[in-house]
């Protein structure tokens, strides 16, 4: 091989090492360690938060305690219940004076029915009204009287209309277990004129 071949070499070399593939080896190798440099920059943001001083008062938690109910929920039930008890003594004169005339089953029926919608209404507001340890007896008595009621009148209606001796037997039952409501719907209504404390 001549002197002058030899000295060529050297920028085919050159030409070798800048090919497209060593191009594209050297750009692989620089994305490479950007996203290195990305991703150890991403994961130091992941580290926890640094904890407080000792010294430092602790963040306030939520209590776990139950918030007192308002004075002006106890009126409102209470209102609902008095309310309740007024219409149960207006149905009361209503079925005295059926059975005094010698009303229809259907008639007495009717009036049960009606009560049933008033004592289904009025043991929901006891419940809520049972809920206040102070009130919790009186709120006990009253639910007998709506329950005991409610199980009469469902006794009652499962007879047929033809049976006029069930419906008046049943409308008397009935007013035996409203006999009670007046007394403790007047402590109802002293509870509800007493100051809150």
């Amino acid at each position: 091989m001549t002197a002058a071949s030899s000295r060529r070499r050297p920028p085919s070399q050159l030409r070798t090492l800048a090919s497209p593939e060593a191009i594209a080896l050297v750009l692989v190798a620089v994305v490479v360690l950007l996203l290195a440099a990305v991703a150890a920059s991403l994961g130091g943001q992941d580290r926890p938060a640094a904890t407080a001083p000792t010294g430092a008062p602790p963040s306030p938690r939520p209590s776990s305690t139950p918030v007192p109910a308002s004075p002006g929920v106890g009126q409102a039930v209470i209102g609902r219940l008095v309310d309740a008890n007024s219409q149960l003594a207006g149905l009361q004169v209503e079925l005295e004076t059926a059975l005094a005339d010698g009303a229809p089953a259907s008639e007495v029926a009717d009036l049960l029915r009606r009560s049933n919608t008033i004592l289904s209404g009025a043991r929901a507001a006891v419940e809520l009204l049972a809920a206040d340890p102070s009130a919790a007896a009186l709120a006990g008595q009253l639910d007998a009287v709506y329950e005991g009621a409610l199980r009469v009148n469902r006794q009652t209606l499962q007879a047929g209309l033809s049976n006029a001796a069930a419906y008046r037997s049943g409308a008397q039952g009935l007013l035996a277990m409203l006999g009670p409501l007046a007394q403790l719907d007047r402590s109802l209504r002293a509870r509800a004129e007493s100051p809150t404390p």
